[in-house]
């Protein structure tokens, strides 16, 4: 294990991209916000130049807007296709509680057919078969990297998760997943227990998987245990006003905007530089011992509350 090595600033391309120097950080861009809905398609936006270019599906902004994904998976492969970035994620099923699972828009959305996905569980597996489905096309969108998304909500669930994805292969095949439904913890104790739990019940049987962390909170990327099973993460945080600058306004503009996000990334940076110290001097807390077995998470069949 080491420390965080990438951080990516999550950028919304739906009104085009902020013309700063991306050129030594990296980016992640969602597909939702890539999404014309009035014209049932894609806005082709020019990516800024960066060190590494990450698309993610979009999956909570779009099924909290529709209940589904209104586009295919051949339209997002497409996507992909078009921007060849460093990386892509799977179009994953968000499975937080407050997360809409009610299809707005009706069974015929154009050539799309909407479903529903109510429980946790249909989520889980409509969120690997979509993983299996996109698979189908790796060589096609090399030399794009295919990034699984391990979803659920409470720890059971992400072991459901985990285990069907061991049973399909996709951690023989993948070797950098990613983990969704995190960024509603904001308990610096939950998320080391959800960090901790999960990483170390991959690596029972996977130890060389790496782990991006999608919307992940910034106290967590202070704390060395979590920091040293994190090999990616990325924000939007950084583009939020701080309330003692103006309680009456939520998001920056103009040059406060920029400002914002130097400030941001200066404290990232520090965290980075301070984790990269620590591993100089002391040896990485060893995953020998599991954090799953010590608390009794493995095994069962309990999905808890959907």
């Amino acid at each position: 294990m080491g420390a965080v090595v990438e951080f990516y600033i999550a950028l919304d391309g739906s009104r085009g991209f902020p013309k700063w120097d991306f050129s030594n950080r990296n980016i992640l861009v969602s597909a939702g916000s890539l999404w014309w809905a009035k014209r049932m398609k894609f806005v082709r936006r020019r990516i800024p130049k960066c060190r590494k270019f990450f698309l993610d599906s979009g999956g909570f902004s779009l099924l909290n807007k529709y209940g589904d994904y209104p586009f295919s998976i051949e339209d997002y492969v497409n996507l992909i296709k078009h921007y060849r970035p460093h990386y892509a994620a799977i179009m994953d099923y968000p499975c937080e509680p407050d997360i809409n699972r009610l299809n707005l828009l009706g069974k015929d959305f154009g050539r799309i057919q909407l479903k529903e996905y109510i429980s946790n569980k249909e989520r889980i597996e409509q969120t690997i078969m979509h993983t299996i489905e996109i698979l189908k096309y790796e060589k096609e969108l090399a030399p794009t990297q295919i990034i699984p998304v391990i979803q659920g909500y409470t720890l059971q669930e992400y072991k459901y998760c985990i285990d069907r994805m061991c049973e399909l292969g996709i951690f023989d095949r993948c070797k950098y997943v990613a983990v969704g439904s995190m960024c509603r913890r904001i308990n610096n104790k939950e998320l080391r227990k959800y960090i901790v739990a999960i990483t170390d019940y991959v690596w029972t049987t996977h130890p060389d998987i790496r782990f991006h962390f999608f919307g992940l909170k910034l106290n967590a990327l202070k704390d060395y245990v979590c920091a040293t099973r994190i090999y990616s993460c990325d924000s939007a945080a950084w583009d939020l006003l701080p309330s003692s600058v103006d309680p009456k306004r939520k998001y920056p503009v103009g040059e406060e905007k920029y400002q914002c996000f130097l400030e941001y990334m200066k404290k990232i940076d520090n965290i980075i530089e301070c984790h990269t110290k620590q591993k100089q001097l002391f040896n990485v807390w060893p995953v020998t011992q599991s954090y799953c077995q010590i608390n009794k998470i493995g095994g069962g069949d309990s999905f808890g509350k959907d």
